[in-house]
């Protein structure tokens, strides 16, 4: 089919990509098992897991894969523990959260942002990881053009406004992932399009950015897993926020 207007990407540009709409997560477990079942769970969630099977494999790969979050199991051969956390902090410039794996419950763990106690629920992750914030910390939507929206209608207005656009939103990404299945450009970038006006209209920042990457890129056939889910989970996010929002000011 025909590609007007769609840039080539190599397998590099993709991944470069793929990357910037996902969640980067190292995992450090020397247990192989732990690995690929927290793996698994793991990108159920929405994360691109990178498995390390000991401290010092991870701090050889850690610069490279810049992840938001490390998780790490606290007793392994070698390197881990306190140690491991200096190094590894060291070692990121991106300033990741670090986060520590243990059988044995404890309390603060020093140089390590928090702890979760195995066996815990994958979410726990997010949850500790991607804490509450005010809504101009967050900017999944824009504080600027949510104001405005508010002062101009009422509470059921606004909430009909936001539904309307988020299922909107969920029917385009399923008519672009059927699109990018189909290899029809065409019709991945016009839906693409149309998403990023309307999310631009509502604020939705982030769901608005990614709709505009995906316009401009389209997808190749050398594309790591769809981005898809990403669109799913921010608009979810958004009603989230909406309702926390709805909540406070009303």
């Amino acid at each position: 089919m025909a590609t007007e207007n769609f840039i080539t990407l190599d397998s590099a540009d993709c991944r470069t990509l793929y990357s910037a709409c996902m969640e980067r997560l190292l995992l450090i477990d020397d247990d192989e098992t732990t690995r690929e079942v927290l793996t698994l769970l793991l990108t159920a969630e929405g994360w691109v897991v990178t498995e390390a099977a000991s401290g010092e494999e991870a701090l050889a790969m850690a610069p490279s894969i810049a992840p938001e979050v490390i998780l790490s199991d606290l007793q392994m051969p070698g390197i881990s523990g306190e140690e491991l956390a200096s190094h590894l902090r060291s070692a990121c410039p991106n300033k990741p959260m670090l986060l520590a794996m243990t059988a044995t419950p404890k309390g603060n763990v020093p140089g390590y942002d928090g702890i979760l106690t195995k066996p815990f629920a994958p979410s726990e992750v997010r949850r500790i990881s991607k804490p509450p914030t005010t809504l101009e910390q967050d900017q999944t939507i824009d504080p600027t053009t949510f104001q405005r929206i508010r002062r101009a209608m009422t509470m059921p207005q606004l909430r009909a406004l936001y539904d309307f656009a988020l299922t909107d939103a969920e029917q385009r990404v399923h008519r672009m992932e059927a699109a990018a299945t189909a290899d029809d450009p065409t019709t991945l970038h016009n839906e693409a399009h149309a998403m990023k006006g309307s999310c631009g209209m509502i604020g939705a920042t982030r769901l608005r950015t990614l709709a505009s990457t995906l316009e401009d890129v389209g997808l190749a056939s050398s594309m790591p897993p769809p981005v898809f889910p990403e669109f799913l989970r921010e608009i979810n996010h958004i009603r989230r926020m909406l309702d926390e929002l709805l909540l406070r000011e009303f």
